[in-house]
């Protein structure tokens, strides 16, 4: 299944509901305020991407799909989230378990980004990028890459969702992925 696009929302339960392969089982609000969230997402066949904007702190329990392996990062300098207890900041990765579930909060305005693959295809890649075959780590864990491997991550995850945003349709088309493709 394929398919992208973006959408603002005002009501937390509005914006709960969108994230309909991350469910927030709890979306509390913690401050006094207008809430506002804009969420870009982008789904191809084995591969989804997630980004929000949250212009308000709150608090989450979050249930992840044992179906897809999953990653979640900054995409913006913001105050840390925290994650499980642990405050991910700018630069850093959450590798999640499969199914894992936590307790997500932000203090404020937050930028993140979270990518899930599919099991079965994440093992193969990561065989095909690496040489050994990766899983899902028994417990989520936070990882600390090069800079320059977290920035050159964030720049392909923003030129991604920016395509799910500006032209969503071209997200679907056969190449649109490929090395050296044009967008223009």
């Amino acid at each position: 299944m394929s398919g992208s696009g973006t959408s603002t929302f005002i009501d937390p339960d509005d914006y709960q509901a969108s994230l309909d392969r991350v469910p927030l089982d709890l979306l509390l609000a913690t401050s006094r305020g207008e809430f506002k969230a804009c969420v870009t997402s982008a789904r191809l066949n084995h591969l989804y991407l997630l980004s929000s904007e949250e212009d308000f702190p709150r608090i989450a329990y979050v249930s992840l799909s044992p179906a897809l392996v999953f990653v979640g990062f900054l995409t913006r300098s913001s105050p840390p989230i925290v994650w499980g207890g642990v405050e991910l900041h700018p630069g850093e990765i959450v590798f999640h378990s499969r199914a894992e579930r936590f307790h997500q909060r932000t203090t404020g305005p937050c930028s993140w980004g979270l990518i899930g693959l599919a099991a079965a295809q994440f093992e193969r890649y990561s065989a095909t990028v690496t040489g050994k075959m990766l899983t899902a780590p028994a417990a989520g864990r936070v990882l600390w890459p090069a800079a320059r491997n977290s920035a050159r991550l964030l720049r392909l995850f923003t030129q991604a969702c920016r395509l799910a945003e500006t032209r969503p349709k071209i997200l679907g088309q056969p190449g649109a992925w490929s090395k050296g493709s044009s967008t223009h």
